[in-house]
């Protein structure tokens, strides 16, 4: 590290550092933590690099929103790398059909989106509050995405019926809708007199 630390930031350190190494640790056990803590301060440490993307993603978030809806599917982006939820929310201007779809971050392997997207397999089906950010396209031309956030379980939904259209995340009239949800994979796979 290239700056002096304050003698405050000292002392959090030491606290922090006695903290980690625990009651009845010895002066050269604390200083060892202090020492592995100090360096995440390090702005090429991986906690920094971390704080650094925390602040882009901040930058590029235009708002943050959510809504309640039905987990009726789920997919993987194979092009983008991205996990794809297909809901039934309700009936709205922007969505006539009550099923609205969102994108996740970059899938990571074992990291925090994996997670997400491994839990949403049980949640097929069941009532959930979403939570998503739009966020400034990177190609520079002023559109947003919504990308998926968090899902929280809020139980099964008693209406959830995987035999009926309504519920599976392909079957649209709208033949535009029909043709995009088509390019993915989703999950389940629809009952015979779904696809019908």
């Amino acid at each position: 590290m290239s700056e002096t630390i304050s003698d405050e930031v000292k002392q959090q350190l030491v606290i922090a550092g006695a903290i980690v190494a625990g009651k009845g640790a010895t002066a050269g056990e604390v200083a060892d933590e202090v020492k592995r803590i100090a360096g995440f301060l390090n702005p090429n440490s991986d906690v920094q690099r971390a704080f650094a993307q925390l602040d882009k993603e901040a930058a590029n978030t235009v708002s943050s929103a959510g809504f309640i809806a039905t987990v009726i599917g789920y997919a993987k982006e194979e092009k983008s790398n991205r996990g794809v939820v297909m809901f039934r929310s309700s009936v709205t201007q922007h969505t006539p059909e009550a099923k609205e779809h969102l994108r996740t971050d970059f899938l990571d392997d074992g990291g925090p989106v994996s997670t997400m997207m491994n839990s949403v397999k049980a949640l097929v089906g069941h009532k959930v509050q979403v939570s998503f950010d739009r966020v400034k396209k990177s190609d520079g031309s002023g559109h947003t995405v919504r990308v998926l956030k968090s899902i929280v379980d809020r139980g099964i939904d008693p209406e959830f019926d995987a035999s009926k259209p309504e519920f599976h995340p392909v079957y649209y009239t709208d033949a535009d809708k029909k043709r995009l949800a088509e390019k993915l994979d989703f999950f389940p796979r629809p009952t015979a007199n779904v696809a019908a």
